[in-house]
């Protein structure tokens, strides 16, 4: 019965993620949990499911509330330093122009003068 709850989460975070159409019915959880426990048993890992399942469930919904929100965390952080590093380059920019501008501007008066 666990096995097919777990499964029912499995394929419930999947839907949740790529589309409801990996949702699955129960019948279908049935269709796979049946074989799925007899080869379990053959390995000794039902025992351990059982046992285990439950922290398994919670570590699963535990992942899918909190790494969207870490990756969310990231990626703002990401773009503030992007627009810091731009708010940097920009006043620069600026200062280049200004150079530029009266470098230029000297230069006219230079060769005004040489040429006048």
């Amino acid at each position: 019965m666990l096995v097919n709850t777990l499964l029912g989460v499995g394929f419930g975070v999947i839907a949740s993620r790529a589309g409801e159409h990996w949702n699955v019915t129960q019948d279908e959880t049935e269709s796979i949990a049946a074989p799925l426990v007899k080869i379990l048993d053959r390995l000794n890992i039902t025992e351990k499911v059982e046992k285990y399942g439950d922290w398994a469930a919670l570590g699963v919904a535990l992942g899918l509330v909190i790494v969207p929100r870490v990756m969310m965390t990231v990626m703002e952080e990401k773009k503030n330093d992007e627009k810091a590093a731009l708010a940097v380059v920009a006043p620069a920019n600026d200062r280049s122009n200004e150079f530029n501008r009266i470098n230029k501007n000297d230069n006219h008066a230079v060769l005004g003068s040489a040429l006048g």
